[in-house]
C-alpha cells in the first residue's frame, strides 16, 4: 500500500522534472570542464527509468566519486521523498558510500535501484572531475525503504516472532489472533525512534484490517423475552469467512445485573468464538423485570487499547475502529416478573447458644407464612436442616438438584441460632440471628444472600426462643420480596 503510493509519486515526479530542468542549471551547474554529451544531455525518463546527472570534483577520483555521490544523494532523497527515513548520519553515509562504489567501478548495477549509466572522469589542474549519468529504477523508492527496513529490522527476533506467529495463525484461519498479533507488531516498531517507524507501523496496521474485514460475524440466535432470576436461553453469534467457520474471535459483552448491594449495575464478560465459530453468552439470571440491555463488541479489550494508544500516537487506524464499530450489536431482552409462580422448598437449621441444632421450625414457619400471603408458590421441604452444615454448601446444593429436580425450581435454606438469652425479672429477651440464601435447584446459582437478626421479649422463655425465630423468619422474608421486586 505504501509502495504504490511511492511509486504514484514517483511517476509524477518523472514526467514533471524534466521540464523544470529544461529551464534550469543542470546538477552540478554549467563547468568549463564538462564534455559536450554532459552539456546536451536532459534529464527525463528514459525506458521505464529516470535518469539523473551527477558532478563531482576532488583531488583524486575517489574523492570526486564522493562528493558525486552526495549529491547524487540529494537527488535522489528528492525524487523518492524518502529524505525522512533517511535522516539519520549513518544511514547517509551507508548509501552514499554505495553510490560512490557504483561511480568509482562505472560498470556496478544494483538491481531494483539503479546503474552507472555513464562515467567520464576530467583531469583538471586542481586535480580530477567526474562527470556521469545515473539510471535510477522505477522501484528505487521501494529498494530504498527496504535496505532502511533490512537494517532495522530484519534482524529484529522480537518482531520476527510476533511476524512469525501472525503468519502461523493466519494459515490455520484464525484471522482475528492473526491481526491482533500484526496490531502488537505495529505497537512494538512504533515508539523506538528508528527510521520508517510509522510507515512499518501503518503496513502492520493495514494488514491487520485486511484480515479482519474477511471476517463474517451474525447473529444467530437471541431469545426475545426471559423470566426474573431464572434460567435465560444462550445467546449465538457465528464467525465465518466464506463458509468456513472462524475460531478465536473475542468479543466483550455488555448486560445488566445485580451488585452484591442489591443496586443496578452494569457488568462485562470476555467471550471468544469456538472451533465451529460459534459465540455462545448464557446471560446470569436476571433478578428486576423490565428491559434488559445486551452488547456484543467485536474485539478484546487490549484490541481496543492498542487502537486507542495508536491513534494517539498518529497511526491510521481509522479502518479497524471503523471494523470494530460495524459488528457491535446490541439487544433488548423483555424480562418478567414470576416469581411468585415458582415452586420453591423451605429448609433453615435452628441453633441454641452454643451451637447445637435444635428440633425447631418456627424461622421457617415465618417465611412461609410471609410468603404465602404474598402469593409466593412455597412450603417447607421434608428434609434434615442439618444437611445444610454437614457436607458443605456445594454439596447441599448438589444433592438437591439429585434429589428435588422436578419438585422445587428453587429452595431457600439458611441457618438461624441464639446470640443472646436474658432472664430478667419478669420476662425472658432472646436474641437471635443467621443468613438466608435462595438458591436455583437446577444450576445451584445462589440468586438472593440476606443476613438478619432480630430480638424478641416474653414471659415465657419457650414462647420468647419461638417468637425470635418466627419473626426472625418474617423478617428474612420481607427482606427477600423487597429484593426480588
Amino acid at each position: 500500500m505504501k509502495n504504490t503510493a511511492i511509486l504514484k509519486h514517483l511517476t509524477v515526479v518523472l514526467f514533471v522534472i524534466p521540464f523544470i530542468l529544461a529551464s534550469c542549471a543542470s546538477t552540478g551547474g554549467p563547468d568549463a570542464h564538462a564534455p559536450d554529451w554532459y552539456k546536451a544531455f536532459v534529464e527525463g525518463e528514459q525506458d521505464d527509468s529516470y535518469v539523473i546527472k551527477f558532478y563531482g570534483r576532488g583531488s583524486s577520483e575517489s574523492d570526486a566519486a564522493r562528493q558525486a555521490a552526495g549529491v547524487l544523494f540529494e537527488r535522489l532523497m528528492e525524487l523518492c521523498d524518502t529524505q525522512s527515513a533517511y535522516s539519520l548520519t549513518e544511514d547517509r553515509e551507508d548509501l552514499e558510500t554505495l553510490i560512490a562504489g557504483m561511480i568509482e567501478d562505472g560498470s556496478r548495477a544494483v538491481d531494483s535501484f539503479g546503474s552507472i549509466k555513464r562515467r567520464e572522469w576530467v583531469a583538471t589542474s586542481k586535480g580530477m572531475n567526474v562527470y556521469g549519468l545515473f539510471r535510477m529504477e522505477r522501484d528505487a523508492p521501494r529498494w530504498l525503504e527496504e535496505r532502511l527496513a533490512e537494517r532495522y529490522y530484519g534482524s529484529d527476533e522480537i518482531l520476527a516472532e510476533i511476524l512469525a506467529s501472525a503468519a502461523v495463525l493466519e494459515k490455520d484461519g484464525k484471522l482475528y489472533s492473526a491481526a491482533e498479533e500484526l496490531i502488537r507488531a505495529a505497537a512494538y516498531v512504533f515508539g523506538r525512534g528508528l527510521p520508517l517507524e510509522k510507515k512499518r507501523a501503518d503496513e502492520y496496521i493495514a494488514r491487520a484490517f485486511e484480515l479482519l474485514k474477511r471476517i463474517d460475524i451474525r447473529i444467530s440466535s437471541v431469545p426475545e423475552r426471559a423470566f426474573v432470576n431464572r434460567r435465560v436461553e444462550p445467546f449465538h453469534l457465528y464467525c465465518s469467512v466464506e463458509e468456513d467457520a472462524v475460531a478465536d474471535v473475542e468479543f466483550l459483552v455488555q448486560y445488566q445485573g445485580r451488585k452484591r448491594d442489591g443496586s443496578p449495575g452494569q457488568f462485562e464478560r470476555r467471550l471468544v468464538s469456538n472451533e465451529t465459530g460459534i459465540v455462545e453468552f448464557f446471560h446470569p439470571f436476571i433478578p428486576f423485570s423490565g428491559q434488559a440491555g445486551v452488547v456484543f463488541s467485536a474485539g478484546s479489550r487490549d484490541f481496543r487499547t492498542s487502537l486507542s494508544t495508536l491513534d494517539e500516537n498518529g497511526l491510521d487506524v481509522e479502518a479497524l475502529k471503523e471494523w470494530s464499530a460495524a459488528n457491535r450489536f446490541s439487544h433488548q431482552l423483555l424480562v418478567e416478573a414470576v416469581d411468585r409462580e415458582i415452586s420453591t422448598g423451605i429448609v433453615v437449621l435452628h441453633a441454641d447458644i452454643t451451637g447445637k441444632s435444635l428440633e425447631l421450625n418456627d424461622a421457617a414457619s415465618g417465611i412461609l407464612e410471609e410468603l404465602t400471603q404474598a402469593g409466593f408458590n412455597v412450603s417447607i421441604m421434608n428434609l434434615d436442616p442439618d444437611e445444610i452444615t454437614e457436607a458443605g454448601e456445594d454439596s447441599f446444593l448438589r444433592d438437591l438438584k439429585a434429589a428435588y429436580k422436578g419438585d422445587y425450581d428453587r429452595v431457600l435454606f439458611g441457618v438461624v441460632g441464639i446470640n443472646d438469652f436474658e432472664a430478667r425479672s419478669e420476662s425472658y429477651r432472646v436474641a437471635t440471628s443467621g443468613y438466608l440464601k435462595m438458591a436455583d435447584v437446577e444450576s445451584g446459582e445462589i440468586l438472593v444472600s440476606l443476613e438478619r437478626d432480630k430480638s424478641v421479649e416474653s414471659r415465657n422463655d419457650g414462647l420468647a426462643v419461638s417468637a425470635s425465630f418466627r419473626e426472625l423468619g418474617k423478617a428474612f422474608a420481607q427482606d427477600l420480596i423487597s429484593a426480588l421486586d
